[in-house]
């Protein structure tokens, strides 16, 4: 019996895994990935602005892994520390990113597939990106180009608006770290990081409940 011939994709590219996606939106979800890590870097840039005078903050921000609890950091600090004219443009930036994130993570982490046609008993229709063997959160979703990329594309003015925000604060005589810039123009004065704040980022988050905020 002759060995069964190679498949068609894998002479022509030497992959095992032929994409159910189409080139275009291979592209598209690309575009996703990459478009996110830029903001996520944003972000993560403004967490090291606002703990670099708090050491103990800087650890337990550089220590965070995930976008999730590091947003959640940078959106308490920005609610504490940020002069108001630049408080609620940033926490809206941060709203934005909070709801792009979760179409970005199903684009990303999800797995692509077709519909089973059990009378047929073949793979049929559009294409579907789901996660129906999570414990929760499972989904089903009809993605094509169109779709993946008008999410780029938001995601592309997020990582605008967090450049554009940037550039409106840098004055020429910066020099080339920005940082100490950043923080005394964006952080009100009576608002330094005191003693009390650099103690109770020490504290587990049971006993730092029971920290009365500053007024």
């Amino acid at each position: 019996m002759p060995a069964p011939k190679p498949p068609e994709f894998f002479i022509k590219t030497g992959l095992h895994v032929e994409p159910i996606p189409s080139h275009e939106e291979l592209w598209a979800t690309g575009l996703v990935a990459y478009l996110w890590n830029i903001y996520a870097n944003h972000l993560t840039e403004y967490g090291n602005v606002l703990t670099r005078t708090n050491a103990a903050a800087r650890r337990r921000f550089t220590k965070t892994v995930g976008l999730k609890p590091r947003t959640k950091m940078v959106r308490a600090l920005i609610r504490r520390y940020f002069k108001p004219q630049y408080r609620k443009q940033w926490t809206d930036i941060i709203n934005r990113g909070g709801s792009l994130q979760i179409q970005r993570d199903k684009i990303v982490h999800g797995d692509w597939g077709t519909k089973w046609d059990s009378e047929a008993r073949v793979m049929t229709g559009p294409r579907f990106l789901f996660a129906h063997f999570q414990q929760k959160g499972a989904y089903e979703w009809k993605l094509d180009y169109e779709t993946i990329f008008s999410i780029a594309k938001q995601i592309d003015k997020l990582v605008l608006d967090c450049s554009m925000f940037s550039l409106e604060l840098i004055r020429p005589e910066d020099g080339a770290d920005l940082r100490p810039s950043l923080l005394r123009r964006l952080i009100e004065p009576d608002r330094a990081l005191t003693r009390r704040d650099r103690l109770a980022s020490y504290l587990p988050d049971q006993i730092r409940r029971l920290v009365r905020p500053r007024s």
